[in-house]
């Protein structure tokens, strides 16, 4: 639906309370009250349209968290027991397949 119609407020779907994330009056999108996270989400959610646009691939989000130190915490998302030398986890080596 969200892909077909975009994101709507309660107001919208005609809805008197929320469902999910969030709060605040009928007519906004909420996810949360707290401003950090806010931008977290902001900033995950341009990634994801991003990544499905195809302007970064999973390639480019790897070196990312390389460069950055992330890798260790990256993979044990796919696999909690992953450390540097092992293989790359399934979920992980499926998505550079496609």
């Amino acid at each position: 639906a969200v892909i077909a119609e975009g994101l709507k407020s309660r107001n919208e779907l005609d809805q008197s309370r929320g469902k999910g994330l969030g709060g605040g009056d009928r007519d906004t999108i909420s996810f949360t009250a707290d401003p950090e996270t806010a931008q977290a989400i902001e900033v995950a959610m341009r990634e994801a349209r991003e990544v499905a646009r195809g302007d970064i691939t999973v390639e480019n989000m790897l070196a990312e968290a390389e460069r950055d130190g992330f890798t260790e915490n990256l993979m044990k998302y796919w696999d909690r027991d992953w450390k540097q030398g092992d293989p790359l986890p399934e979920g992980v080596q499926n998505l550079l397949e496609g």
